[in-house]
Formats: structure tokens, C-alpha cells, sequence
């Protein structure tokens, strides 16, 4: 690391935290971690921070500012606040383009998951008895697990009835309900969030999906961020843009 020049501001970690808005322990684990570049120490043994550890702190604010799971993302983002703890600023440009990318994907995948939904929703509904599947054909023909199917089942995400001999019976209705929920799934949408839509469109089938989908209710008591998928991945976006500034002030500064 450069010298501290006496005319260099330079910070005590409780100064760097409350300059970056976290815990001085948070500043501590960042260092261990490498998100940050080792600060020199004074002969009393205290660590001397500069403008230079500002903004690595702010670059790691900023790309977690979103917990996004999905993707690989989170380890994207990991492999970013690395390069930069590390001085490789061209590495953490192209790492941070590259989860930009990828969350252009994600926004692309769920763009169509509900492009697909609202196909199936705007199909006139098979005859019934189009359709009386046994819970092993349901899943062959969906593509999907048997134990996937009693998951969905169990978070009433639709209701299966007892045909006369006892089996459970996937009708054509309940087989288009297993398609959306699949679709969405596969986007990344949480169950709870399913839920939430495939309840609005029962009681409204004219309902705006990405309001419903987007928007948990205010009796969802632990929300997670796949509950709010299109909100989470529009403010990853902005992170990976706001990321982007910073690295060219880190290259001012080296």
C-alpha cells in the first residue's frame, strides 16, 4: 500500500466506520476478509485508513446493497469486493460488467416467465376431463419431481382432489396451475410470492401480474428478497452502475 503522506486525510476505524455507515467490527471482518486493502499501522499500534479505504467500503456497500441469491450472484459479488480489496480495479471493472450481464439475464428470464403466465392464463381452459393424471404422470408430463409436486401441494398452491379409487387426480385445470407455478419458479420467484398471485388471480383474473407478484402483503411477516424479485433485481442493477462509478474514483486515488 502507498504511504500515508501527512497531507493525506487519514481515519481511525471508528472514523471510517461512521464515514460509511456500519460497525467498526464490520470494518474489522472486512479487512480479515480482504474487501479491504491492509491499512498501515502508527508506532501506537493504531490502523491508519485513507480516502482509498472509503471507497473500497462504499464498492462493498454498494454491491451487497441487495441480497440476491439467484444466479450465482452472490458470488459474483463476493469475487468483485476480492479484486477491489486486492487493487485489481481492471479485474473488478470486468467482474462488476459481468454480474451486470447476468442480472440483465435474470430481468430477461423473469420478462418471459410472465410473458408465458399470461399466455396461459389468456387460453380457454381445456374441456373438463381433458386431463386425469395420476401424481408420477402429472410430474413426467410438467417435468418435474414428485416430491416437487407435493411441496406446491402443500403450500396450497393448488388443490388436488381423490379421484374414486383414492389416487390424487391432476385435472387439466390444476395441471395449467401446476404450468404457471412452474414457470414462475423457475424465474426465481419465491413460493410465497406464487402464492400471493395465484390467490390474487383467483379471486381476479384480470389481475396485473408484476404489481401482485412484486408486492408482499403487509400480513407476510418474513419476507424474503425473491419475494420482491423485480424490485431486488432493478435496485442490483443500479448497484452494478453505481459499483462502476466507484472503481474510477478508486483509480483516481491510486
Amino acid at each position: 500500500m502507498t504511504g500515508v503522506s501527512e497531507a493525506s486525510p487519514s481515519y481511525r476505524t471508528g472514523q471510517i466506520a461512521a464515514s460509511v455507515g456500519v460497525h467498526p467490527n464490520t470494518i474489522r471482518l472486512y479487512e480479515r476478509l480482504g474487501f479491504i486493502s491492509p491499512p498501515q499501522r502508527r508506532p501506537n499500534g493504531y490502523r491508519v485508513f485513507t480516502d482509498r479505504h472509503v471507497e473500497q467500503m462504499l464498492v462493498a456497500r454498494a454491491i451487497l446493497r441487495t441480497e440476491i441469491l439467484q444466479a450465482d450472484l452472490r458470488r459474483q459479488a463476493f469475487s468483485i469486493i476480492t479484486a477491489v480489496g486486492e487493487g485489481d480495479l481492471d479485474q473488478a471493472q470486468e467482474l462488476t460488467k459481468r454480474y451486470a450481464r447476468t442480472v440483465a439475464g435474470e430481468q430477461q428470464r423473469v420478462a418471459e416467465a410472465l410473458g408465458i403466465v399470461r399466455q396461459l392464463l389468456a387460453h380457454e381452459p381445456v374441456p373438463s376431463g381433458q386431463f386425469f393424471l395420476k401424481r408420477h404422470q402429472a410430474a413426467d408430463h410438467l417435468g418435474v419431481t414428485i416430491e416437487t409436486l407435493r411441496n406446491w401441494e402443500r403450500n396450497n398452491l393448488f388443490t388436488v382432489e381423490r379421484g374414486p379409487n383414492g389416487y390424487r387426480v391432476y385435472t387439466d385445470d390444476v395441471i395449467r396451475r401446476a404450468k404457471i407455478v412452474r414457470t414462475l419458479r423457475l424465474a426465481h420467484f419465491s413460493l410465497s410470492a406464487v402464492l400471493r398471485l395465484m390467490n390474487q388471480l383467483d379471486r381476479d383474473p384480470e389481475t396485473d401480474l408484476t404489481t401482485v407478484i412484486d408486492q408482499p402483503g403487509p400480513d407476510e411477516d418474513i419476507v424474503s428478497v425473491c419475494d420482491r424479485l423485480l424490485t431486488s433485481l432493478e435496485q442490483a442493477a443500479r448497484n452494478a452502475e453505481e459499483t462502476l462509478v466507484r472503481i474510477e474514483r478508486l483509480r483516481a486515488l491510486t
